[in-house]
């Protein structure tokens, strides 16, 4: 959506703008804005030479963690960086003539591998799209599987009741300046809100070989509701194998968006439609034994806004109403994650 009107009055970059000045940009895997810093450091390189990307491990405010952790995930102490010292001899290098500090184009932080790598571009060269596909549970259970290529989906749906009045909390992920040290920012386990009703799960097989996520990662869902609009949170998270989930990204999208900004379009009632649901970019190792789960809701309190889900101005309406919503499965609407993965070294 970056270039539709209402971006380009508002003074954002598009793709008209042109870069002359090498640049060196640092944002954090749990960062709102990382898939944003992403594609300005790709738009960047086209016309300006000497970009250079660094994705840290942390969040927001926190660029390797804090105390060894990520949210709830450990991070060994390479995650450390000077990063002040990489400033300086940066600009040093470019302002001063000094010699270069020797920065791939992106370096990055491989969560669960607990390392930095350095590639050419983002996603890697080495990294290949993975398209795993939604199948329904038996009986339209609240429940299915992500399946690997070739695997064939069963065709059906699962569903849920979204309540305004009563949201799916937010836990972990891009969270940020709350001002309250309880609330966890990035990885989070998702034990406590992956049993609601109104939480959906599709979860692999164990993985036989461990799973290398590096790149951008969404849902491509099909999907209906009796409401004429809707929000839709997806996460993905590894689980391990005594069922700990615990958050690896998540994504957000309002229904009436699902073409464009400039021109929302509400539901028909069970009439499916096709979402991309766009969930920021990762590099994040699975281990063998472990599996991948896509889990999808309708709201993430309070770090996004409920939707009433009437359809109307949800900024200045008081009531809203309950949405059934359905997720629907196999060869003729084929709801599936998209990721990008390394191959073996």
């Amino acid at each position: 959506f970056a270039n539709e009107p209402v971006m380009r009055d508002w003074g954002y970059i598009d793709d008209s703008d042109r870069f002359a000045t090498p640049g060196l940009m640092l944002d954090t895997w749990y960062d709102t804005a990382i898939s944003s810093s992403i594609r300005l450091f790709q738009h960047m390189r086209r016309t300006a030479p000497g970009q250079h990307l660094i994705i840290a491990p942390g969040t927001h405010c926190r660029f390797h963690g804090s105390d060894g952790h990520v949210g709830e995930m450990p991070v060994g102490p390479q995650a450390q960086r000077d990063y002040d010292a990489l400033f300086v001899a940066f600009f040093n290098h470019r302002l001063r003539d000094a010699p270069a500090p020797g920065l791939a184009p992106v370096t990055y932080y491989m969560l669960g591998a607990d390392r930095w790598l350095e590639a050419s571009e983002w996603p890697p060269a080495e990294s290949r799209p993975l398209a795993l596909t939604l199948s329904a549970g038996e009986a339209q259970a609240q429940d299915g599987r992500l399946l690997p290529p070739g695997q064939e989906p069963a065709s059906g749906f699962v569903h849920y009741l979204a309540d305004p009045g009563d949201p799916v909390r937010s836990l972990g992920g891009a969270t940020c300046c709350t001002g309250d040290p309880a609330i966890i920012e990035g990885p989070a386990y998702q034990d406590a809100i992956e049993g609601r009703p109104d939480v959906v799960v599709f979860t692999s097989d164990p993985l036989e070989h461990p799973l290398r996520i590096a790149g951008p990662v969404a849902a491509v869902l099909h999907l209906s509701s009796d409401a004429p609009d809707a929000d839709i949170i997806a996460r993905i998270s590894d689980v391990s194998p005594d069922n700990r989930s615990l958050l690896i990204q998540e994504g957000a999208l309002r229904l009436r968006y699902r073409n464009s900004f400039s021109a929302p379009a509400l539901m028909e009632p069970w009439v499916p439609v096709e979402a991309r649901i766009p969930m920021r970019d990762i590099a994040y190792q699975i281990p063998a034994g472990h599996r991948l789960r896509l889990a999808i809701a309708s709201s993430s309190f309070p770090r996004l806004e409920r939707n009433l889900q009437t359809g109307g101005r949800n900024f200045d309406e008081t009531e809203g109403r309950r949405a059934r919503i359905r997720v629907h499965t196999g060869s003729d609407m084929p709801s599936r994650l998209l990721l990008f993965a390394l191959q073996d070294d």
